[in-house]
């Protein structure tokens, strides 16, 4: 053997000083602001310096750092612990706060300081709580030093987001500061048909007149627009080779199908400081929220033939137009009194809060299923001793909205008819 040397190429190793994702303080357990140590709940909590170093866009993205809390299905629906909550009740918190969220897009999570999650019953503090626990979403305050940030990001399927913080005083006193948080989002899915537009502002303003009195104004603005997407169905059976009948990116959605959602909450808080020992919060949240639904999805069910069996390979399809608006309204006003008994020290709190949820006359829901009754009349389910009720085009039965719901397969109709001469789908 012949020894010999050889030169190793360079290794660079690069890394950055840890800045921590510690919060060391939360509301959510007490209402006033108590280190989690001598908070009795159990309490989670994501920072935003984690979220941004997860690059976690949504909620959904943000709880599986959570154990017990994971996401139901593909819109703002989360399980804690099991049980079932979602954007679409007030049993989600702004800022300590109920409020409504929508349920069928979760909102990006740029203008969030963190996500907090209190497991357990916690209706005693925010009322008819989910038993599994509660969502509090915690929006970023304005800073009394200037910073600004911008980023960028593009990726797969078309994705672009853009998303600036800016943040500083407005006087040269430093009593009056604002915070301004921007989002973009334009991104489409490996799903057919899918898509999502989002647009966020958040501007936010701090008023501090003297040490011990604060006044807060927070406003988060949120336009959505995509498609629902329902899932996927299958053909051929109920086993597991079911699953495998179609493509992952099939979606029942309709190039005329669209998801329009506007939300916006305004909130205003006061804090004043009495004396070293008494305080008092008072808080007002305002939310709104506007749904414009078209979309087409499964019926449960498979079509049917001429005469009412099943076809395993075609799904039967219904139509939603949905419109509504939704508005809450939630107050809170409480005074807090800390004291001593020997060397036990204490935090009284007592206050009211009141809350309401409000749907105006005015929404609604059209639902089209079922098949077209030859006559014009109201659609009719299928009942194949009177095939003479429904419309046919070269003998096959359409359904309420005019799509052929099967091939032509022979002596499976009611007419009798060649083969040759059967309209394919």
């Amino acid at each position: 053997m012949v020894p010999s040397t050889e030169q190793l190429q360079t290794v660079e190793i690069t890394g950055r000083k840890e800045s921590g994702y510690k919060n060391t303080n939360s509301f959510i357990g007490s209402k006033t602001a108590t280190p989690l140590r001598e908070v009795p709940q159990a309490i989670s909590y994501v920072t935003k310096e984690l979220m941004q170093d997860q690059s976690a866009v949504r909620v959904g993205d943000v709880v599986k750092n959570f154990s017990g809390v994971n996401q139901f299905t593909f819109y703002d629906d989360l399980t804690i612990r099991g049980f079932r909550i979602n954007g679409g009740s007030t049993t989600q918190l702004l800022n300590g706060m109920r409020t409504f969220s929508g349920f069928w897009k979760q909102p990006m999570v740029n203008y969030l300081e963190r996500v907090e999650v209190i497991k357990g019953p916690a209706s005693a503090l925010f009322g008819n709580a989910s038993p599994g626990g509660t969502v509090n979403r915690v929006t970023k305050k304005p800073l009394a030093e200037s910073r600004k940030s911008l980023s960028f990001t593009t990726g797969s399927f078309n994705t672009t987001r853009a998303l600036a913080d800016f943040t500083g005083p407005l006087n040269d006193e430093k009593t009056i500061l604002y915070r301004l948080n921007l989002g973009y989002e334009n991104a489409q899915s490996f799903r057919d048909l899918q898509f999502d537009k989002n647009l966020v502002i958040a501007p936010s303003i701090s008023f501090l007149p003297t040490p011990k009195t604060r006044l807060n104004f927070d406003a988060v603005y949120n336009k959505s627009n995509s498609r629902l997407d329902r899932g996927q169905s299958v053909f051929a059976g109920t086993d597991q080779q079911a699953l495998y009948t179609t493509p992952i990116s099939l979606s029942l959605a309709a190039v005329n199908d669209y998801l329009n959602e506007e939300t916006y909450t305004v909130m205003t808080s006061l804090t004043h400081e009495f004396t070293s020992k008494l305080a008092f919060n008072l808080s007002y949240l305002r939310t709104g929220y506007s749904q414009d639904l078209l979309e087409h999805r499964s019926s449960n069910t498979y079509a049917v033939d001429s005469f009412g069996n099943p076809i395993p390979n075609l799904v039967a399809r219904q139509v939603f137009i949905r419109q509504s608006k939704e508005f809450v309204d939630n107050v809170s006003a409480y005074f807090t009194y800390v004291l001593n008994t020997g060397k036990i020290a204490h935090k009284l709190l007592a206050g009211y809060d009141y809350a309401q949820d409000v749907l105006p006359p005015g929404a609604s829901q059209q639902t089209a299923n079922n098949y077209q009754n030859k006559n014009g009349g109201n659609a009719l389910a299928y009942n194949p001793a009177n095939p003479g009720n429904y419309v046919y085009t070269r003998y096959i039965v359409r359904d309420n909205r005019g799509n052929p719901l099967k091939k032509c397969g022979g002596q499976r109709f009611f007419h009798q008819h060649p083969e040759t001469e059967c309209a394919l789908l």
